[in-house]
């Protein structure tokens, strides 16, 4: 008789920093501290003309007794086209749609928009 007594385990990690420049989307503009005085985040009227960290997307797949999941996480404050993606690496790894779990996060609050980025693909 098998058991279904294991655990696979894998997980993987890429760099998806856009290596041209890109508008971000975030913070807005003008905010005004504690102590009164005002400053700017940034300037979104133009797109971003440097990379301060690299930006990665970390997946992780993990079978535990023949129950497939797969966690992905983007640095990225959203993601356009979620349902294609979650389909995509379903059917890539042979496992239902509800056993995709993404999330999008960004620690420095802001990220390229990638509205105009997924149009010219």
């Amino acid at each position: 008789m098998k058991t279904k007594n294991y655990l696979k385990f894998g997980a993987a990690e890429i760099e998806i920093t856009p290596q041209k420049p890109m508008q971000l989307v975030g913070m807005g503009r003008e905010f005004i501290a504690a102590d009164g005085e005002k400053f700017s985040y940034s300037n979104r009227d133009k797109p971003a003309r440097k990379t301060h960290d690299p930006l990665l997307l970390q997946a992780t797949f993990i079978n535990a007794g023949g129950e497939k999941i797969v966690i992905i996480s983007a640095d990225l404050l959203y993601t356009v086209a979620l349902e294609e993606v979650r389909a995509a690496v379903a059917e890539a790894c042979e496992i239902p749609e509800e056993a995709v779990f993404y999330a999008s996060w960004r620690g420095t609050v802001t990220s390229p928009s990638l509205r105009n980025f997924l149009r010219t693909r």
